[in-house]
């Protein structure tokens, strides 16, 4: 091994990276070249030097450490889903909310146009007996009307709802508010007064106005008409009439009694 190979060599040698068969030459060159031994303790004396001052200098690591926990922490978050992020989930309830708002106004809405059945029958009382409006399935006559009730309704009921001091004169079906009733119109001569039957079927709304030997009447005003109505076990029965409040329900209470 001549001198130049041992200058490139040095470095190797003195990191312990020759292999076994260099070591052994480079070892025999340095016992027989003194120049080349005294460059090499020139360069183990460089290097002791550079390891010490870099061993002696206190690394400030600590900020490196947090930057790299937060990388980690950053790659191993999942990612929020729409419903996560706050302002998706703002605008998922405040659209949420108006639909419940427009659907809740809308049923407020058509609950308010539609007629209640004392609505219905005061409608069809003005219609038929004060306007006396040409209607289709009329039976006219006491005879025709109480024959045509009884077919309708069973044989008691028109004896049972008469007034005292009325007679039946027209009968027929008809639909207020969407419930079919039978229609009966009764005569004093002075007066007349609808009754409206059914075989029972839907509650009458609103809240009672009076309760009556465990029975609910109900009463509701339009214009100068009253109806009055209640249920047996068998009818529902409403009572429309231009009388007063406490009339009406009067004749309500006798034909509720009468059909008991």
């Amino acid at each position: 091994m001549k001198c130049n190979d041992l200058q490139n060599l040095m470095p190797l040698f003195l990191s312990g990276e020759l292999d076994g068969q260099g070591s052994a030459d480079f070892e025999r060159h340095i016992e027989t070249c003194a120049a080349c031994q005294t460059e090499m303790n020139l360069q183990k004396n460089y290097d002791n030097l550079l390891r010490a001052a870099f061993a002696e200098e206190t690394l400030e690591t600590a900020a490196l450490r947090e930057r790299v926990r937060r990388q980690i922490r950053a790659a191993e978050k999942p990612r929020a889903s729409w419903w996560k992020i706050p302002q998706m989930r703002f605008g998922f309830a405040a659209a949420a909310l108006l639909i419940v708002l427009c659907a809740a106004i809308f049923y407020f809405i058509a609950k308010q146009n539609q007629p209640t059945i004392y609505a219905g029958v005061a409608r069809d009382y003005t219609e038929d007996v004060i306007e006396r409006m040409p209607k289709n399935g009329w039976r006219d006559g006491e005879s025709p009307a109480a024959i045509y009730a009884r077919e309708q309704l069973g044989d008691a009921v028109v004896s049972s709802i008469a007034p005292e001091g009325f007679r039946l004169v027209r009968t027929r079906v008809c639909n207020p508010a969407g419930e079919p009733f039978v229609h009966l119109i009764f005569d004093n001569g002075a007066k007349q007064i609808s009754f409206y039957v059914r075989k029972n079927g839907n509650a009458l709304p609103g809240n009672p106005v009076e309760v009556v030997n465990n029975r609910a009447f109900y009463a509701e005003h339009f214009d100068n008409l009253e109806v009055a109505g209640f249920r047996s076990a068998q009818y529902t029965v409403l009572v429309v009439a231009p009388l007063s409040r406490a009339e009406t329900l009067n004749l309500a209470r006798d034909a509720a009694e009468r059909l008991a």
